[in-house]
């Protein structure tokens, strides 16, 4: 693909960069392709433009189309506006996916213990379509949540039935219903992925086709539109570097894999990280502020399931900093004197807590995970949402 006319694009519109991360581009191309193809008809709203740029080894970046996405948020914002309780349909709509969703992971097991393989691609997409949904839903419910959340900070609604609707999308946002999900989602079409390459005699790595690929790839692959040779070829290129562009123009969408173009593009999107001297100052958005300056040590915490391997109360006292934080962090999170995660914003799973139990916290810090370190002794300003290491 041409490489001019998608640089001119991103370089002739604003775009800002995603508060939570991603996991792969297959994920990520899965929950694009669902908001282009059913926001429309499912919201009375068009899609968000989207890029995905890998910054380093081990954070893909998101960003979106400014102008585009404070459209959306505005619609939103007049729909909550004409009827909070909006949220809970699209609650009720995402919430209704998980159970189908796993039912679909059984069937699929199933498949593979019978050796199926032609039923299991079948249960596989439809498993990615069920996906593609919760990836609109999920924008959906960001999208009035964060209006319901700045409304209700504001003190603009006169409903007596506001407070229990703003306590559904907590306790959705809070709970584990979409990250246990995720992971059985995963596990699930990882296993028939890793299947489909044994019974192919295919000698690829599982992981790399759920970290490398698009959805159209995936779902060409189970068409055995694919040889192993084109996969092997597609994979050791994306491997280099990558930068996927969502967008409705067929001239611009697409993975671009040139080196060059990535770079600009890196350049143009990604903020440079200032650090003077021994003196690091990092901010972020205040979820939950006290007067005071919290002061304290680190306790680094990037995935959830290094939790298991830490001692009885080593968090307690100390400042949990985090990618993002998910309901399995929950029992640990009441004796900790501060939160700062990388990732989310006024409506992400910290800052929810964060209010609920009264703890100081600032979320989209960025690179909070990369510069703060185990033991250092910081202080939180959440007033004005700085944190300093002393």
């Amino acid at each position: 693909m041409e490489t001019k006319p998608v640089l001119d694009y991103i370089k002739n519109n604003k775009w800002f960069i995603g508060t939570r991360g991603e996991e792969s581009l297959l994920f990520f191309s899965i929950k694009f392709l669902g908001r282009k193809k059913f926001g429309k008809e499912v919201y009375g709203m068009d899609f968000v433009e989207s890029l995905l740029l890998p910054k380093d080894q081990d954070n893909l970046v998101r960003a979106f189309n400014s102008t585009q996405a404070k459209a959306y948020h505005a619609y939103s914002e007049e729909k909550i506006k004409e009827r909070p309780e909006i949220i809970l349909d699209y609650l009720e709509k995402e919430t209704a996916l998980w159970p189908e969703m796993e039912m679909k992971c059984q069937s699929l097991a199933k498949s593979i213990e019978d050796n199926d393989l032609e039923q299991g691609a079948n249960i596989f997409k439809e498993l990615v379509a069920l996906y593609e949904k919760h990836g609109l839903y999920f924008f959906i419910i960001f999208s009035l949540g964060l209006k319901l959340t700045e409304f209700s900070q504001e003190g603009k609604f006169l409903s007596e039935n506001i407070e229990s609707t703003i306590k559904r999308h907590d306790e959705w946002r809070n709970g584990h219903t979409f990250s246990e999900g995720e992971d059985k989602l995963g596990e699930g079409l990882y296993h028939f992925l890793d299947f489909f390459l044994k019974q192919k005699g295919f000698g690829l790595k599982t992981l790399d086709l759920m970290t490398y690929m698009t959805e159209e790839e995936i779902l060409d692959l189970l068409d055995n539109k694919l040889t192993e040779e084109d996969l092997s070829s597609i994979i050791a290129k994306i491997k280099n570097g990558y930068l996927f562009v969502g967008t409705d123009n067929p001239e611009t969408y697409g993975v671009y894999l040139d080196q060059a173009l990535i770079n600009e593009v890196s350049d143009f999107l990604l903020p440079k990280e200032e650090v003077s001297g021994e003196k690091v100052s990092l901010s972020g958005q205040v979820a939950f502020a006290v007067t005071e300056v919290v002061r304290g040590e680190i306790i680094l915490v990037k995935d959830y399931r290094e939790l298991k391997d830490l001692e009885a109360g080593a968090i307690a006292g100390k400042i949990l900093v985090a990618i993002q934080t998910r309901p399995q962090y929950l029992p640990y999170m009441n004796d900790v004197k501060a939160i700062i995660t990388d990732e989310g914003g006024i409506t992400c799973h910290a800052a929810i807590v964060a209010r609920e139990r009264k703890i100081p916290c600032l979320v989209g810090v960025k690179n909070a995970t990369k510069i703060l370190k185990n033991g250092d002794l910081v202080e939180v300003d959440t007033k004005q949402g700085i944190i300093k290491i002393v």
